[in-house]
């Protein structure tokens, strides 16, 4: 796997991400509005459909936790001057690895574990002022980061990233509108 990827995936988003949304956590509200998630769908072949909002953690186009703004930014314009496509950090910690160096795109504690903590509490911030899109992707175990099987870990990380770039495209096809 190139230097590129790994960065990308390990240390970009993540450490800007994390500068700015922890001041924001405790103003977040942990309420659900009534409104349920989905987290009962299984793809057809174990890879995201990003034509399916199920496989989108977060989207204007649906409730998801992003959409529990702080409570400053209750009432105020919203979704409207940009797009943000945000990309969390992994939630598939287990070191036991139960699902190998990727986790099922289908698994629904690693779902709602990654909706409840990165989606809430960071992909949020951006709500004031612009639409948030966080696909779903088969997240590399933790272990990768720091794996003695190089192999193993690299190819997790192909497979996380080519989630992401096949989201991305996804979105700028369908969603960007230039």
């Amino acid at each position: 796997m190139s230097n590129y990827k790994q960065y990308f995936l390990a240390k970009g988003i993540i450490f800007i991400l994390s500068a700015f949304s922890w001041g924001w956590m405790a103003s977040c509200s942990h309420k659900i509005s009534g409104q349920q998630i989905n987290y009962h769908f299984q793809s057809k072949d174990h890879r995201p459909d990003y034509s399916n909002l199920n496989y989108w953690a977060a989207s204007p186009f649906k409730y998801d936790p992003s959409d529990n703004v702080p409570k400053d930014f209750k009432n105020k314009t919203k979704d409207s001057l940009a797009d943000v496509f945000f990309i969390y950090p992994t939630t598939y910690t287990d070191s036991q690895m139960p699902e190998g160096w990727n986790a099922d795109i289908d698994d629904e504690a690693i779902n709602k574990k990654t909706d409840n903590s990165t989606i809430l509490y960071q992909a949020s911030i951006f709500n004031k002022y612009c639409r948030v899109f966080a696909p779903r992707y088969r997240q590399a175990n933790i272990e990768a980061f720091g794996a003695d099987h190089k192999q193993e870990a690299n190819a997790a990380f192909d497979t996380a990233y080519e989630d992401v770039r096949n989201a991305f495209e996804y979105y700028l096809e369908h969603y960007n509108h230039g």
